[in-house]
């Protein structure tokens, strides 16, 4: 897996569970990593979910975009993770502190 290249995001909501859903937004583009897994959620959303530790890191690989946010339900949505890419391999990376 890929290193974080320092980058932490630290959201200010509690997560409800242990498991979280998220997306990925590629160049404003709202999709869902296909190695992780997936789930629909009651609103027929399909997202992916993992089970979390109080540290987490996202990765996807995206060489063509310019830019890789994270969304998830750990605060309804509302706060999108900014990802740093390596050039090198046109990874996105973030690592999130999320209270459980």
């Amino acid at each position: 897996m890929v290193v974080c290249m320092g980058m932490t995001c630290v959201p200010s909501k509690l997560l409800p569970s242990l498991h979280t859903q998220f997306k990925y937004v590629v160049d404003d583009v709202w999709s869902t990593a296909p190695f992780e897994p997936i789930v629909t959620n009651a609103q027929d959303t399909v997202n992916n979910q993992r089970v979390v530790a109080p540290s987490i890191q996202f990765s996807v690989k995206a060489p063509g975009a310019s830019q890789c946010l994270v969304v998830g339900d750990w605060d309804d949505w509302q706060y999108s993770l900014l990802m740093k890419k390596d050039q090198a391999t046109g990874v996105f990376t973030c690592q999130a502190n999320l209270k459980v």
